[in-house]
């Protein structure tokens, strides 16, 4: 039966590469991405900080409030970015998140940000993926500064949270 397997593998690489999805392991897990576009994946509103181009020159603030919105904005990334969850043969989708007082019917956001290193790992694939256009020459170097920029700003967002180790440390 491997020739019709590897004829399906094709055909849904080529439908992946066309709809913009993408695979990606991340400890274990496979995810399945898609690229954002901001202007009609997110409210104007509520629209994440790291796609928006205002810049202030004031020294950032590092309260609690900081903190949230930078968690809330990763988070809402994650759930516009992902499609899926790849379990075996099948795709298992995010929910949305539940109403005040309702349980949620499946895998939401924040059972994915429960470990917050597999939450900010998905972050980062979700960015790069939406953020490489290009081709050639253009795509390598737009690639090596793009990740190089994003682990700087992800190092200081996460200097910033307070991340406790699963483990204790001895006394």
């Amino acid at each position: 039966m491997w020739p019709f397997s590897a004829k399906l593998d094709a055909t849904t690489k080529a439908r992946d590469e066309l709809q913009g999805r993408k695979r990606v392991a991340i400890d274990g897990q496979v995810f399945v991405i898609r690229r954002l576009n901001p202007l009609l994946d997110f409210n104007p509103s509520s629209m994440p900080q790291i796609f928006s181009s205002f810049q202030s020159r004031r020294e950032p603030s590092k309260g609690p409030a900081d903190e949230a919105r930078a968690l809330r904005d990763m988070m809402s990334i994650v759930e516009a970015g992902t499609v899926g969850i790849q379990a075996g043969t099948e795709l298992l989708e995010l929910s949305p998140k539940p109403q005040k007082g309702g349980q949620a019917q499946g895998i939401t956001v924040e059972d994915v940000f429960r470990d917050q290193a597999v939450g900010a790992k998905l972050y980062w694939e979700i960015l790069l993926h939406s953020l490489d256009r290009f081709r050639g020459i253009k795509k390598v170097f737009f690639y090596l500064t793009s990740r190089f920029t994003l682990f700087m700003l992800l190092r200081r967002s996460m200097d910033s949270l307070p991340i406790q180790s699963p483990s204790r440390t001895a006394a």
